[in-house]
């Protein structure tokens, strides 16, 4: 199945498994037409973003192999500056894989969910409302076996964007893949119970953020501003619950 020819919101699955050694002569090829390009849309990024942007390495999901019980998402390192290009206009085939955490605790016999309320100086979604953390995964989570650890990169984004430790995560479960048709990104959903339900936000990414009810997440969803990724996240968990993928 290939990420360009995308024909789902969402796939639930009890395995994801990522790899990041997949060799693709086409996007080095699209870089290399058009490096003048791609340097002017970084500096004029770095410019809105009064230079605190980072080009790290992200990871373009190229494949993605759906077999029984087991997605595979074969990948390979992006530098972050060329997706900012190609957000500007300049295709250059890239498909990033993300993750994404659907986060909460438990107060009696009700989960508290987090939302937060993204920063307007954010790439994506400025000033919009999203399930916390989430984020690009770092291709420095590839093993030496080029196998990738992407609940590293979650548990990363929960301690700077929520301010939860490892040690205050119960549980974590991949247990599904995100289509965003408007941003072409893929975020791996991820169930996280945690035991905290003190939280402080990051204000570079996030300006605000709430804790909601499990009976009151389904008519916030309906709102306005809502980041895209976040409706199909909590859409997905909804059927991964019941369903008996554990």
């Amino acid at each position: 199945m290939s990420p360009n020819k995308s024909n789902f919101e969402y796939l639930l699955s009890p395995e994801i498994v990522v790899m990041g050694d997949y060799k693709n002569d086409d996007y080095h090829e699209r870089v290399k037409n058009h490096i003048a390009e791609i340097e002017k849309a970084w500096e004029k990024e770095q410019e809105r973003r009064n230079k605190k942007l980072f080009n790290g390495n992200i990871l373009n999901l190229a494949i993605i192999e759906q077999q029984e019980n087991k997605l595979l998402l074969q990948c390979h390192p992006v530098e972050y500056k060329h997706y900012l290009a190609q957000r500007s206009g300049i295709d250059l085939g890239i498909t990033p894989l993300a993750v994404s955490g659907i986060v909460f605790y438990q107060e009696k016999d009700t989960k508290i969910f987090f939302i937060g309320k993204r920063s307007e100086s954010v790439t994506q979604y400025p000033g919009y409302y999203e399930f916390i953390p989430s984020g690009s995964i770092d291709a420095n989570n590839i093993t030496p076996n080029h196998s990738v650890e992407y609940t590293t990169q979650l548990i990363v984004e929960l301690k700077e964007e929520l301010g939860i430790s490892v040690n205050e995560v119960l549980t974590q479960n991949a247990f599904c893949l995100i289509f965003d048709e408007i941003d072409h990104v893929y975020d791996i959903g991820i169930e996280i119970e945690v035991s905290n339900s003190i939280i402080k936000t990051h204000e570079a990414e996030y300006t605000s953020a709430e804790k909601l009810p499990e009976k009151s997440v389904s008519e916030y969803m309906k709102g306005e501003n809502i980041v895209n990724t976040s409706r199909k996240l909590f859409e997905a968990w909804r059927g991964y619950r019941p369903g008996g993928i554990k």
